[in-house]
């Protein structure tokens, strides 16, 4: 086996692996709820007058073939400060603790599933397609600002001092 052809095979392990890492992370944030209590937080209604909050996220495959803008609120419901702030550390997006918000909602989600199984069958070893998700940080700030004070203040405590 040739330099090139290594090269190629460790960065589909490497993509393998961040798959299953967020994959994991995931699992953990929705683990302690019932499908019950995930689909209520999913799906809540409000009165006529209420309008639903949303923390836009989006989630796209590296070849931008596949791209799925979402509602990332019944993750931040669901999660703990802790992988919240997991999220803020990374910039909210890019590497798989913001990955693991678009995999948490991967089954209320249609379009975030089907962009997962093409990142899953596609075959091509030497470019191998990934897929990398964003939350919008001003919606998640505001949001947290609301429901999670004290998450809130240690993130802005955490930008004053750079100390992320």
């Amino acid at each position: 086996m040739d330099k090139k052809e290594q090269l190629t095979r460790d960065m589909a392990d490497r993509a393998r692996n961040d798959f299953n890492f967020a994959l994991s992370l995931a699992a953990n944030t929705v683990n302690n709820m019932t499908p019950e209590e995930f689909a209520e937080a999913y799906s809540a209604t409000f009165d006529e007058n209420e309008q639903r909050i949303i923390i836009s996220a989006e989630v796209h495959s590296d070849d931008h073939l596949h791209e799925v803008t979402f509602n990332a609120l019944p993750w931040f419901e669901a999660a703990t400060d802790e992988e919240i702030f997991a999220l803020y550390q990374i910039g909210w997006g890019g590497e798989a603790e913001a990955d693991a918000v678009a995999l948490a909602l991967e089954s209320s989600v249609p379009d975030i599933a089907a962009l997962y199984q093409y990142t899953l069958t596609t075959k091509d070893f030497k470019n191998p397609v990934g897929y990398e998700c964003d939350v919008e940080s001003d919606d998640a700030m505001a949001w947290l600002q609301t429901n999670r004070p004290e998450l809130y203040a240690r993130i802005q405590e955490a930008e004053r001092n750079g100390s992320w």
